[in-house]
């Protein structure tokens, strides 16, 4: 059961490339009568502003999702965090954003509801880690194994050659 105080989300954003660098708090306010949408940002960490290229007066009121979540983001995953939010359940996912310039990147998200003093669920504290440069990785692992497996069924040099040309040339 939700409490009838204000909903307080807290994020921190991990930067693993700057092992110097804490992380600083991103977080959200929002009432319970307000889930699982519309969830305004009140705000946001310098962190938050070096990955996604958006400044802090660009998010401050507005739903996160809509400001960071595209066409190629997956509707299951957005439908996964909607619904652990509105249960007040903890969460992990992985999940495809877009920065300001509108490139793409992928952040691994855990997020675990707090509590108030009668055990209502009042918040989420969330902890976001870029993953980009894991996930393009297993991707082009990903392409490399299939196209190996390909290259092994290729009748002729030439063809293996053209599969190669096609599939990583293009």
């Amino acid at each position: 059961t939700r409490s009838d105080q204000p909903f307080f989300c807290h994020v921190s954003y991990v930067d693993p490339h700057d092992p110097y660098d804490p992380p600083a708090p991103y977080a959200q306010l929002f009432s319970p009568q307000d889930m699982p949408d519309p969830v305004p940002a009140e705000w946001v960490n310098e962190g938050f502003e070096r990955l996604t290229g958006h400044r802090r007066s660009e998010i401050i009121g507005r739903q996160p999702g809509s400001v960071l979540q595209g066409t190629d983001t997956c509707a299951e995953t957005r439908a996964l965090m909607r619904q652990a939010i509105a249960e007040g359940r903890p969460f992990q996912c992985v999940v495809l954003n877009y920065t300001a310039s509108g490139s793409q990147y992928w952040v691994r998200i855990e997020a675990e509801p707090t509590l108030d003093d009668r055990g209502r669920v009042n918040g989420f504290i969330a902890i976001e880690t870029d993953v980009t440069e894991a996930r393009v990785a297993e991707e082009r692992e990903r392409v490399i194994k299939q196209v190996g497996e390909q290259i092994l069924g290729c009748a002729s040099v030439e063809q293996a050659a053209n599969l190669v040309a096609q599939e990583f040339v293009a």
